[in-house]
């Protein structure tokens, strides 16, 4: 675990975050606003297989302030609407967690793929919302069999990408927005969007 200049960036974040979440729905159509041609040109802009770093905040309880935590994950986008993080972090969802049982539990988890909605909205720079789908787990803990979805924000204003020069780097966030336990909303259990920022280093 490391600090650095993002955390400064993560705390301005999530104190910014306050807007309602949802997991990706296939029902909002959103077209951006571009026309077909420009959607297109954005679109072909970040066409590709990426590989990269995602950063995150973690609590530190010594200091009462956040750490900044990485982990590699790779993403593709292939299609104009779709997107896929591959290896994402998903213990990591666990670390802001208020329940002890589920927070434990949910950071012994593995790296997973998640599958995002993506609707370009700029060409210039590159710009498009993400649609992130939730995660879904089958856990136990406190003796019991348990359902839990973590669910992200979905508000283009803090769940995107953008690229700013074609050959430049590709930035996207996504915000971890609150947890349902067997079909329950328990809104202490996140308290505040956390975003989960990631950084290109390669793009195939």
């Amino acid at each position: 675990m490391k600090t650095n200049k993002l955390a400064i960036f993560f705390v301005c974040c999530l104190a910014a975050v306050s807007m309602t979440f949802m997991s990706c729905s296939d029902d909002d159509n959103n077209d951006g606003s571009l026309s077909k041609t420009d959607y297109q040109i954005a679109f072909n802009a970040v066409r590709g297989d990426y590989t990269g770093k995602v950063y995150y905040p973690v609590p530190n309880d010594k200091t009462g302030k956040y750490d900044t935590d990485s982990a590699n994950v790779s993403w593709s986008i292939q299609k104009d609407s779709a997107m896929t993080i591959s290896n994402f972090p998903v213990a990591a969802l666990g670390a802001n967690i208020t329940d002890k049982d589920a927070r434990e539990a949910i950071m012994k988890v593995a790296p997973q793929n998640i599958s995002c909605r993506i609707i370009f909205s700029h060409v210039s720079p590159t710009f498009f919302a993400i649609y992130p789908s939730s995660v879904d787990l089958n856990l136990n803990y406190g003796d019991k069999d348990h359902k839990l979805k973590i669910a992200f924000y979905v508000s283009p204003y803090i769940s995107y990408g953008q690229q700013n020069a074609k050959s430049g780097p590709l930035y996207m966030q996504i915000v971890e927005g609150g947890v349902y336990e067997d079909g329950v909303l328990h809104s202490s259990w996140v308290t505040q969007g956390i975003p989960f920022q990631f950084v290109s280093s390669s793009k195939l």
